[in-house]
């Protein structure tokens, strides 16, 4: 997606220091944004639905629930995340599916894809929101949507990274899925640039540079969710179509996204984890362009805005 140059110079304006990620921080900004937008109806079955239950925890309750689950933070023995996880044991992967960078569509991906993936699991919720018949409670269903709305649009949770590792000193990342589906199979990728680090502490890797670390340069921006307000006349979050295959369009989206944040990263030396049934990456060695920070806030900052417009949309659409 290439932005005109006037959105590009308004956005880098209200965006003046760096990306935002998608951490608690700006999930919850997303949150309070969408819900500007939301019309009386849609606003009035939110309230219903949330009934004053963890309301401040709404935007990260899926994270929240997955802490829990390792016997971590404050949802540790709250009975309707213990049942979450024992129904759905597999909730950690709805936050993302791993495409390979050449495509341009989930549905031109199938094989890829998976009934617990993040475009499968915002289908869901809509269904359940909608008034269908579905394993999960109106509820839960609306506190994952808010979340998934949010991560679907953070790029590298929609795509990966397939590396030929024949030489580890020089693995090479193939970005067709001709060429990945062999590697996906043995498990040669990155998942979501989890794999990739620029420096040697546990958190120097590409995926946590968009997660959490960005958010560490917003020093003197204190209230993101105006900020995302601001900048929600600037972006055109409109998606076609009917609301039940946004989901896979927003992955599209994020996927070609991911591709030009994969651009001009020199890829040096791989690791490999041998204690399993096959060799998996466990770290690639890069080195990000000098400007890569510079290039990929402005992409951030877009996503993040589309995400509030486009949960407010999608519950307009369910509630209209």
């Amino acid at each position: 997606m290439r932005i005109p140059c006037f959105a590009a110079f308004a956005l880098a304006c209200v965006f003046p220091v760096s990306a935002y990620p998608w951490a608690d921080e700006g999930h919850r900004a997303i949150w309070e944004a969408a819900q500007s937008l939301l019309t009386p109806q849609a606003r009035q079955q939110v309230d219903a639905t949330l009934a004053g239950d963890k309301l401040e925890l709404t935007a990260v309750w899926m994270d929240r629930v997955r802490d829990a689950a390792r016997n971590e933070g404050p949802l540790i023995g709250d009975a309707e995340a213990a049942d979450f996880n024992q129904t759905f044991p597999y909730n950690a992967t709805w936050h993302y599916v791993d495409l390979p960078l050449d495509v341009k569509s989930y549905q031109e991906a199938k094989v890829f894809t998976t009934r617990d993936d993040v475009v499968q699991q915002i289908n869901l919720c809509i269904d359940c929101l909608g008034g269908k018949a579905t394993t999960l409670d109106k509820r839960t269903a609306l506190r994952v949507l808010v979340h998934l709305v949010g991560d679907i649009h953070q790029p590298m949770h929609c795509a990966s990274g397939f590396f030929d590792v024949s030489d580890i000193r020089h693995p090479v990342l193939k970005t067709d899925p001709v060429s990945c589906l062999p590697l996906k199979k043995e498990k040669l990728e990155d998942r979501g640039a989890n794999q990739l680090f620029f420096g040697p502490e546990k958190y120097d890797q590409m995926h946590a540079l968009w997660d959490f670390e960005l958010v560490k340069r917003l020093a003197g921006l204190k209230n993101l969710a105006k900020l995302l307000q601001d900048a929600l006349p600037k972006v055109n979050a409109t998606t076609p179509g009917d609301h039940h295959t946004w989901a896979e369009q927003w992955a599209g989206e994020s996927v070609v996204l991911a591709k030009g944040a994969y651009a001009g990263i020199e890829f040096g030396a791989c690791t490999l984890n041998t204690s399993g049934k096959g060799p998996k990456i466990e770290r690639i060695e890069v080195k990000l362009p000098a400007d890569y920070i510079d290039k990929q806030k402005v992409v951030a900052g877009v996503q993040m805005v589309k995400a509030a417009a486009r949960t407010a949309a999608v519950l307009n659409a369910i509630w209209k």
